[in-house]
């Protein structure tokens, strides 16, 4: 005899790349064409300006890893930025790249008749690898994960692990995401990047489980001197957990399954005298 059981259900930036970011409101007069729009100094370590850098800006949490458009620095290390007044406020961010070095500015506010001054400094990118983590039993290679706000994308391995190969230190937005239809949400996670942070992060990003878990740590005792067998199994801590359905296996009929009883409990008594099933 063989007891199964099933549990059922009821069915997140600023970047410390970033040195200085300012609003400042032009005078009284000036024309929405000069009063208005982002100005982007990228700069090296030692403040100098950085001409020829590609800055790419992307719309806040971008999912798309699609800019919404790209410019470049010119001699005096500056990219002046209008965008589209006839729309509403809006917020972006920012990624500067030129060759082994990088920058990041996130939830950069634009507002109409004022001028966003950012001021960003490159560093050399480097790679991080992340620990991803996923129920018992699913596999870890459905999941994709991107920073938002950026081009960084990466699939996770079978060890469950997933590497961005050109970040630089600042605080991100890590979108991880399953094929697993109906078992995860989307899920958010913020990590910090700082020159003290080991090239594989201590945490593990774990995806948010929304579908019917796997009921783990089954056990069955039962004596001689009693005809019935207690079964029990690990507590579930998951959300609207509502109980356990223990299914019987009939000796002889692997496929062939019988609902012998539920409990809110992690242990249930089979009655079923042994050998009779």
């Amino acid at each position: 005899m063989t007891s199964i059981i099933k549990s059922v259900l009821s069915t997140a930036l600023l970047a410390s790349a970033v040195l200085y970011i300012s609003c400042a409101n032009k005078s009284a007069g000036v024309t929405d064409e000069t009063d208005s729009g982002v100005k982007v100094s990228v700069v090296d370590g030692a403040g100098n300006p950085v001409k020829g850098v590609k800055v790419s800006m992307f719309a806040f949490k971008d999912t798309t890893r699609h800019p919404i458009d790209t410019f470049t620095t010119d001699s005096a290390g500056i990219v002046t930025i209008m965008p589209d007044t006839s729309k509403a406020d809006s917020i972006f961010a920012f990624w500067c790249s030129n060759g082994s070095s990088a920058g990041f500015a996130d939830s950069i506010v634009w507002k109409k008749k004022v001028l966003t001054e950012v001021v960003d400094t490159l560093h050399m990118v480097h790679a991080i690898t992340i620990h991803v983590k996923v129920q018992t039993g699913d596999d870890p290679q459905t999941v994709t994960a991107q920073i938002l706000g950026t081009y960084l994308f990466s699939n996770t391995t079978a060890s469950s692990t997933i590497q961005f190969d050109s970040i630089v230190n600042g605080t991100y937005t890590v979108l991880l995401q399953s094929t697993l239809t109906g078992r995860y949400a989307p899920t958010y996670k913020t990590i910090r990047i700082t020159p003290q942070t080991p090239d594989t992060l201590p945490d593990t990003l774990v995806l948010t489980f929304i579908g019917i878990p796997l009921v783990t740590g089954i056990n069955a005792t039962w004596t001689l001197a009693s005809p019935h067998t207690v079964v029990s199994w690990d507590s579930s801590t998951y959300f609207n957990h509502r109980d356990f359905v223990v299914y019987r296996m009939q000796q002889g009929s692997p496929t062939s399954f019988e609902r012998i009883g539920t409990t809110y409990d992690t242990t249930f008594t089979d009655t079923t005298t042994l050998g009779a099933g």
